[in-house]
């Protein structure tokens, strides 16, 4: 099993990925490929795009993608990697891949020296991604909150 880094020659096996998983419950996300790969394209583009994909006998299992989120506070700046996607194939899900999966990318951020602080990232509530979250060390933030206006 391999952590890589999120490359564009990815794109398509991750796309195809990503409809297959969210189409399964609890999402039950009808998408088209055409629109997650222009999501996909567009997440690329960003300057400040960190993915990684995660590999096993060939085959990508694993999609990591967000970006490099900083932040100043009492007069420091630091950064976050910020987390827009995380998924893993279904078939391979609740075996350990995804946890192991999160520590590699801790390790590649670590090793790469990109002195990120924290991994943020947004979940429901009621969705199994969040006790897999939770047990994955990350916490639940009660004094925040997602707020959106829609336009």
């Amino acid at each position: 099993m391999q952590c890589k880094k999120f490359d564009k020659a990815y794109v398509d096996e991750c796309v195809s990925l990503y409809v297959d998983v969210f189409s399964k419950e609890p999402w039950c996300e009808q998408n088209s490929i055409e629109k997650v790969k222009e999501y996909f394209l567009m997440l690329l583009e960003m300057n400040t795009f960190l993915g990684f994909v995660l590999i096993k006998d060939s085959q990508i299992i694993g999609v990591c993608v967000g970006y490099i989120k900083p932040y100043a506070f009492e007069n420091n700046v630091a950064k976050e990697y910020a987390i827009e996607q995380f998924f893993i194939a279904h078939e391979w899900q609740n075996q350990g891949y995804g946890k192991q999966f999160l520590e590699s990318i801790i390790e590649q951020l670590k090793a790469q020296c990109m002195d990120i602080n924290a991994m943020i990232l947004n979940t429901e509530r009621s969705y199994p991604a969040f006790r897999f979250y939770k047990s994955a060390g990350f916490e639940a933030l009660s004094d925040y909150a997602i707020l959106a206006r829609y336009v």
